[in-house]
């Protein structure tokens, strides 16, 4: 991970202890950090009818701290049932993250987020495994412009390809029929805004890091090519390693390197206080997703593209 540094783009991680030093980190990532303190320190993201039943499920009244009951929850009791019987089915399949199927194992978790909370008509979720970066020049490169060995990375979260905002930004380009809104050129996945990149990994497997910061860095290099001087624009990022989900925001600095800024910790699942974690914040994340990707609202990635 460390070489990243020495490549142009230049590829930094950045600890979270660097906001509290008054870093020069842009004031549009401070705001999406402040969108998930309530996920990173978690509080309200369990509905409180659901007390009694984890209690009774972990035999004690402890395991899960008093703040994280949501005592405002606006669900209806068919809801709140549905919730809880699909985070038991979560947390069973969660044992499967220490094993060559880790892949598999988080895809469920995402799914249940955006059809619980109304995002799945907006957000998809895509695998990446069959797809590199494309073209070769996006990929940063060294003192004698050979580009950086990548491998694909796992996921992505996107605005549908169908969706209003993404075929509109797409249809804007000179020549739609040769190019990709993202830093791909596959026709399967090339019409989709990628928002979010999600990189999983076994536990002591490889450093995720390095793949996630890879794909940052080329969806910066595209989204300038398309247009967006827009560089403070953050870009969320997903590790998932075993059963522990990180955050992290990439950003352009003012040197014009590509930072990473994490890791933020959103949840475990071998906990189901964990899982509901995860459940908030990938919320907050898609809830961003669809928000700061809006034409309607102005957004200069798709007012440029």
């Amino acid at each position: 991970r460390s070489e990243l540094k020495y490549y142009n783009p230049s590829i930094l991680f950045i600890a979270p202890e660097a906001l509290r030093r008054g870093s020069d980190t842009p004031e549009t990532v401070r705001s999406l950090i402040l969108q998930f303190e309530r996920c990173i320190y978690p509080s309200a993201i369990i509905p409180i009818e659901l007390k009694g039943r984890l209690e009774e499920e972990l035999r004690k009244s402890n395991v899960v701290p008093s703040y994280a009951y949501d005592h405002d929850s606006k669900k209806s009791p068919a809801d709140v049932e549905r919730l809880w019987e699909e985070v038991k089915i979560l947390f069973r399949q969660a044992a499967r993250c220490r094993s060559p199927a880790a892949h598999e194992a988080n895809i469920p978790t995402i799914q249940l987020t955006l059809s619980q909370y109304n995002l799945s008509h907006v957000i998809g979720i895509k695998t990446k495994r069959f797809c590199q970066i494309s073209p070769q020049t996006l990929l940063p490169t060294n003192d004698a412009g050979i580009p950086v060995q990548v491998k694909k990375i796992n996921y992505v979260l996107t605005l549908k390809s169908d969706d209003d905002r993404a075929e509109s930004a797409f249809e804007k380009m000179e020549n739609p029929a040769e190019c990709s809104l993202n830093q791909t050129t596959d026709d399967f996945h090339r019409r989709s805004l990628i928002a979010v990149n999600i990189e999983v990994k076994r536990e002591h497997g490889i450093d995720p890091l390095v793949q996630l910061g890879i794909w940052s860095a080329a969806g910066f290099k595209k989204r300038k090519l398309n247009g967006d001087d827009d560089e403070a624009f953050p870009m969320p990022g997903l590790t998932v390693v075993g059963h522990v989900w990180e955050l992290y925001i990439a950003f352009m600095n003012e040197k014009e390197q590509v930072a990473l800024l994490g890791p933020f910790h959103i949840g475990c699942t071998d906990t189901y206080f964990g899982i509901f974690q995860i459940i908030a914040s990938l919320t907050a994340l898609a809830e961003w997703v669809s928000k700061r990707l809006s034409g309607v609202g102005g957004t200069r990635y798709l007012a440029k593209t």
